[in-house]
C-alpha cells in the first residue's frame, strides 16, 4: 500500500509540473525557435525549444508568462514569416501543368526567396517581394515588360535605407528580362521598442523539481521509519497483552 501511494504521489506531482509549461508558438524553424528562446531568456523569461514529431519547432514557457513572452518576441518582430521553397512550390499536384502555371509557379518561388534573402539582411524586420511578368496586351498585342515591387519594413535606427540600389540590383538580376528602373522599393519605418533586459532566474519548473529532489526522500523516508516504528510499537502492545494474559490464566 505504500510503495503504491508514493507512486501516485510522485505521478500526480510529474502532471502538476508538466501543466505548468504551455505551447507559445508552433512550427517554427529551428533557427527561429533558438533566437526566440535566447531572446526571452534575455528578458528574464524561462523558455525551452521543442521538437515536434514533424520535425518542426515549438517554444514552450510558463503559462504565466505566456502575456509577457508574446509581447516581448512582438517587440522583436518574431516570429518571421515562413517562406516556401523552391522544391515545395514545384511539387506535383496534377497529371498535367500548363506552361502558364509552370511559369507562375517559378515567379512565385523566386519572389519567396528574394523575400527569405531580403529579411536576412541586419535590420530589415518584413520584406515581401512582388513580380509581375512579361505579358503581352490581348487588345494592342503590345509585349508588357516585367515589373517588381519591393515592399521592405526596416528598423528606422538601422541603415537599410542605404540599401536600395543594391535590393533593385539583386531583384532584377534574379527575374529574367527585368530591368534596374523597372524595379521600385517602397520603405517602411518601424520604431523598434526597447525593453529592458533582465537576467533569466531559475523557472518555477526548476524550482519545484529541486525543492521536490531535496524533501521529497526525506519526507518519504521519514513517513517509512515512522510507519516501521509505529508498527514495532503494536507488535510490542500485542505481545506484552499476551504474556500478561498467560500469567493471568
Amino acid at each position: 500500500m505504500g510503495v503504491r501511494w508514493v507512486s501516485a504521489s510522485l505521478l500526480i506531482l510529474c502532471l502538476g509540473l508538466t501543466a505548468c509549461q504551455s505551447e507559445l508558438y508552433t512550427g517554427l524553424s529551428e533557427r527561429d525557435a533558438m533566437q526566440m528562446v535566447a531572446i526571452l531568456l534575455q528578458h528574464g523569461i524561462s523558455a525551452d525549444r521543442v521538437i515536434s514529431k514533424d520535425g518542426s519547432s515549438a517554444i514552450e514557457v510558463s503559462s504565466s508568462r505566456i502575456a509577457d513572452a508574446v509581447n516581448v518576441l512582438k517587440a522583436a518582430h518574431y516570429p518571421r514569416n515562413a517562406y516556401a521553397s523552391m522544391d515545395k512550390v514545384f511539387q506535383q499536384q496534377g497529371l498535367i501543368s500548363s506552361p502558364a502555371a509552370e511559369r507562375a509557379k517559378l515567379y512565385f518561388g523566386i519572389s519567396q526567396e528574394l523575400d527569405r534573402t531580403l529579411n536576412d539582411i541586419d535590420g530589415v524586420v518584413d520584406a515581401r517581394v512582388h513580380i509581375a511578368a512579361s505579358a503581352s496586351d490581348p487588345v494592342t498585342g503590345v509585349e508588357k515588360p516585367a515589373t517588381a515591387a519591393v515592399v521592405l519594413r526596416y528598423d528606422e535606427g538601422s541603415s537599410a535605407r542605404t540599401l536600395i540600389p543594391k535590393i533593385k540590383q539583386l531583384v532584377a538580376n534574379a527575374v529574367q528580362d527585368l530591368s534596374y528602373d523597372r524595379v521600385s522599393v517602397i520603405l517602411i519605418p518601424v520604431q523598434s521598442q526597447n525593453i529592458p533586459l533582465t537576467p533569466a532566474g531559475p523557472s518555477p519548473l526548476a524550482v519545484t523539481g529541486w525543492v521536490l529532489a531535496v524533501f521529497w526522500p526525506s519526507l518519504a523516508g521519514g513517513w517509512y521509519l515512522w510507519r516501521r516504528f509505529r508498527g514495532k510499537r503494536f507488535t510490542s502492545r500485542t505481545t506484552q497483552v499476551a504474556v500478561v494474559s498467560d500469567r493471568a490464566a
